[in-house]
């Protein structure tokens, strides 16, 4: 009888002998032992570890550097804006920014100067003929309820 023959029931009987013949031959091995431990392979060390050496600077070095230091502009520009102090940016967020100054003079085309109209007249010479006081002004509060 063929596989395609074969009902429902007889294919898992197939299923249930193969099974069982292939967990008769899987055997779990739970004693675990190294036969000789000197020819085990050892994890290495990360490849980014390092042992640091401590080596203490001489004073020449201390003084070498700490000049070094100074030239690149140190306390002395810390009262100065980065743009002054500096020739070019140091850090690429001092990049936006750096020349503040515009590239081309400004145009008159686009310049909307304060100008004075009729109601601004209207408003300093009433202002002028009140004292000084303008009806815009804020006044203290205790001087306009003295008014009233």
């Amino acid at each position: 009888m063929s596989h395609e023959a074969a009902g429902e029931v007889a294919r898992n009987q197939i299923w249930r002998e193969h099974c069982k013949k292939e967990a008769s031959c899987l055997k779990l091995c739970s004693i675990f032992s190294v036969p000789n431990p000197s020819k085990m392979n050892v994890i290495p060390d990360k490849p980014n570890y390092t042992t640091p050496k401590v080596v203490k600077p001489g004073s020449s070095d201390v003084l070498e550097a700490t000049q070094f230091l100074a030239s690149l502009g140190g306390p002395k520009h810390a009262h100065q804006v980065p743009s002054i102090a500096y020739v070019l940016p140091i850090t690429s967020s001092q990049e936006y920014g750096w020349r503040p100054k515009p590239l081309s003079p400004a145009s008159a085309m686009f310049q909307y100067r304060k100008t004075k109209c009729d109601v601004t007249d209207y408003a300093e010479a009433y202002a002028a003929s009140m004292g000084g006081e303008s009806p815009y002004m804020h006044t203290n509060p205790a001087k306009a309820a003295a008014a009233k």
